[in-house]
């Protein structure tokens, strides 16, 4: 009588359970592109790739909808220029097609509607293609671009920002007719007067007239269209070393932006007092709190659309959601790999039951308390509040002060 034992871990279990039913998926910077099921703490490798450290990092992914308004594909932009989709219902893959113009990494990629789409390369070229790659519309919006955002309440209309390359918002169906420019801060009153820098990380548009912008310098700052004042009518410091890298919105006047050390806070425009000193006053004006358990500059950001959830990637490899109102990490899941951007699916299965979970039972306090976790020795175990500054890996320009 023989007996065979197989040994199987719960990730592995994980993935070939909940292989169909993704909550988010991550681009990596090996040029994989995984699936997240939180339910099960586990990713999947979705990439037909043989040699994935050879291959061009994934930078972007954007959701694709059909006629019916069902978002099965996804589209994935690549380094080296190629646009790919992958199909969630018949996990196959496809090849779109590959830009002609501009050069640089993806910044921002959004649809117009299920044949038409925009992007913008890190040199400034903004173009508008159809689904055969055919450039309806080009403009150039300036080089050094870090970040295009679509206006989610006008799907025409995006913003731009980068590397001394101010806030500006255009239209998509004409774009050499711009709507708005944001003007510099005035220099500061102090012994130097010198001119303050612009180098705009991420955007958020908080209302169709109003959005918020995270600078590599420490900056959050909101604009007015409305007001007819092209400088910023909010603009506040959290740490007088913060970095930032990235930003979402949750509601109406309430951001979240992350930094290269690894800090994730909830932010709320409304509230008085124009700077934050942190380091010396020690009272936070605009900030509502901090979600905790990062070890390593953030990546990538984005809130649930219906829920009160936030999910985020950072150089630690790991992927995280944390609730808003309680701030509890809720899920972790390691990815192997550096994580470029991350998305959340249309049909997550696992956002209902944890919004109704019983925050006092064990399993709750298990999945919540897990910020002592150790890494490998590719990762950067820094935690989050110490002194040396962790660097943002991912990006390739450097902050200089």
């Amino acid at each position: 009588l023989e007996i065979f034992i197989f040994l199987i871990s719960p990730a592995s279990i994980g993935s070939i359970v909940h292989f169909g039913s993704m909550d988010a998926y991550a681009a990596s910077e090996n040029g994989l592109l995984k699936g997240l099921n939180f339910g099960s703490n586990s990713s999947v490798n979705l990439s037909e790739i043989s040699n994935p450290s050879a291959a061009e990092p994934v930078d972007y992914l954007h959701w694709l909808t059909d006629e019916g308004g069902a978002a099965t594909r996804l589209l994935c932009t690549c380094r080296d220029g190629r646009l790919r989709i992958y199909k969630t219902g018949a996990k196959s893959w496809n090849e779109f097609f590959h830009l002609k113009s501009g050069h640089g990494r993806v910044r921002g990629l959004c649809s117009l509607d299920e044949n038409v789409i925009a992007l913008c390369r890190e040199s400034g070229d903004l173009i508008v293609l159809n689904t055969e790659g055919e450039e309806e519309v080009k403009v150039n919006v300036g080089s050094g671009i870090s970040r295009m955002r679509q206006n989610q309440f006008d799907h025409n209309v995006v913003a731009t920002g980068g590397k001394e390359n101010d806030l500006k918002i255009w239209s998509l169906s004409d774009p050499q007719m711009l709507l708005f420019s944001a003007k510099n801060v005035q220099v500061r009153n102090d012994f130097l007067d010198l001119r303050v820098p612009v180098w705009i990380r991420d955007i958020a548009f908080v209302s169709e007239n109003v959005l918020a912008t995270c600078t590599a310098y420490g900056q959050i700052r909101s604009y007015d269209t409305r007001c007819g004042q092209r400088r910023p009518v909010v603009d506040f410091q959290w740490f007088e070393d913060s970095s930032f890298t990235a930003m979402t919105n949750h509601e109406d006047d309430k951001i979240i932006a992350g930094d290269t050390r690894g800090r994730v806070g909830l932010f709320d425009l409304r509230a008085k007092g124009m700077l934050l000193l942190v380091w010396t006053s020690g009272v936070n004006l605009k900030l509502v709190h901090v979600f905790k358990g990062f070890n390593g500059g953030v990546t990538s950001l984005q809130c649930h659309e219906t829920l009160p959830y936030v999910v985020s990637s950072s150089i630690d490899r790991f992927v995280r959601v944390h609730e808003l109102e309680t701030k509890k990490m809720l899920y972790k899941v390691y990815c192997k790999s550096r994580i470029n951007h991350v998305i959340l699916s249309k049909n997550g299965c696992c956002f209902p039951s944890a919004l109704h979970a019983d925050k006092n039972s064990p399993a709750a306090d298990e999945v919540v308390d897990d910020s002592s976790d150790t890494y490998d020795s590719e990762s950067v175990s820094t935690q989050s509040g110490d002194s040396d500054v962790i660097p943002f890996s991912n990006q390739t320009d450097h902050v200089s002060q």
